[in-house]
């Protein structure tokens, strides 16, 4: 329950109006997924890494805070160990489509 908390409470910020900190939105959104991979919930991981990435698409526009947090994604893709094969597949599939 307290993951679906997190996970409405962030995701009110992504309708929010521009002025607040997306960044911090996105870094929030890894960051529950990589609490939620060491509780040994990968499905509430894996669904707070695809918002991560919505996040991501959505509302980073600047090229510095892409970079940035494209780097973070690949370096949170490496430390959730509880992704089934299938979700890392997928999301690893996401990075690199975004990469380029």
């Amino acid at each position: 329950r307290l993951f679906l908390y997190v996970s409405s409470f962030l995701a009110s910020f992504l309708d929010s109006p521009p002025w607040h900190d997306q960044n911090l939105v996105f870094l929030s959104f890894r960051q529950a997924a990589q609490i939620a991979s060491n509780c040994e919930y990968g499905a509430i991981a894996y669904q707070f890494a695809v918002q991560a990435f919505v996040c991501y698409e959505e509302q980073i526009t600047d090229s510095k805070a892409q970079l940035r947090a494209i780097t973070f994604c690949v370096a949170s893709l490496q430390n959730i160990s509880i992704l089934t094969a299938e979700d890392f597949d997928t999301l690893a599939s996401k990075v690199m489509f975004l990469c380029g």
